[in-house]
């Protein structure tokens, strides 16, 4: 299927990492098959890709100027959720049956050397100074706390940690004191014209030979554009009718995993405590 496509995605893929071919298989992807097929066959897989957090940043951001495309309170929320999906998929996390936020055993930083890959996540290298940084989070507290509590922490902490590793790395520049503006607008263009482009060609029905892992960000990228009505700033351009754009954002969020499901659910009753809808500006 990349064979088919492969020439027309790589510009659009290139500013979040895609590009190379890997195998990509966990031992627990079973109840995945008969919604997504082709999990375990040779698919995309970034050398480098944006961590969620950073590809919720540059979705929700201007990629002209220092400001966010909703409230800055509500963009906090969405990436306080951001980051616990980012977690959870990178195998640090794992959301307990009554919604608690719980460290994984089979984390690399659990010291487990039989550490294993777990479905929709692949090997995972030298932990980043965020993940020590929540790992001790988790563990320093004596009880689990739920995951809307996390959501909350995560919505006053998250934002720092967040600018600083993007700051490091060369994707944002500081023009004043916690203000900060892209250094390459088409680099902080890429989610979002991503996100467009696979809508629009049918990414939001897995195909053999697609990214699985690729296709679970998107689709939880898809939930948060909805809860926060972002879709409707994104589909403004695009080829698809709005109220189709919409239903393939939709259609992709029902096929993510339930611990997914459940984040994007506390986003959204986070959002709403807050007593007003986003909106676009």
């Amino acid at each position: 299927m990349f064979a088919l496509r492969g020439l027309a995605q790589v510009e659009n893929w290139y500013a979040i990492g895609y590009g190379t071919q890997s195998k990509f298989l966990g031992p627990n992807v079973g109840h995945f098959r008969e919604s997504i097929p082709g999990l375990g066959r040779r698919v995309m897989q970034p050398l480098s890709r944006l961590p969620l957090g950073d590809q919720v940043w540059f979705l929700f951001h201007s990629q002209y100027r220092p400001e966010t495309l909703i409230a800055e309170s509500l963009f906090n929320v969405v990436l306080g959720g951001a980051l616990i999906a980012e977690l959870w998929f990178d195998g640090h996390v794992e959301i307990t049956p009554d919604g608690a936020l719980a460290p994984s055993r089979k984390s690399p930083l659990a010291d487990q050397s039989d550490s294993e890959t777990l479905a929709g996540r692949p090997p995972h290298g030298s932990p980043t100074a965020f993940e020590q940084h929540a790992w001790k989070e988790l563990n320093r507290r004596p009880a689990l706390y739920p995951v809307r509590d996390w959501i909350n922490f995560w919505a006053t902490h998250g934002p720092d940690q967040v600018r600083t590793r993007m700051e490091q790395r060369g994707l944002l520049e500081r023009v004043r004191r916690n203000t900060y503006m892209p250094v390459d607008p088409h680099v902080a263009a890429g989610p979002t014209v991503t996100q467009r482009y696979l809508i629009e060609n049918g990414y939001h029905q897995f195909q053999q030979g697609d990214d699985v892992r690729q296709y679970y960000e998107t689709a939880v990228n898809a939930g948060f554009m909805l809860a926060t009505n972002l879709d409707l700033e994104i589909s403004r351009d695009s080829t698809v009718p709005v109220d189709e754009f919409r239903a393939r954002l939709q259609f992709m969020v029902t096929n993510l995993q339930t611990e997914m499901q459940f984040v994007l659910g506390e986003v959204g009753r986070t959002l709403s405590v807050q007593g007003r809808r986003p909106s676009r500006r």
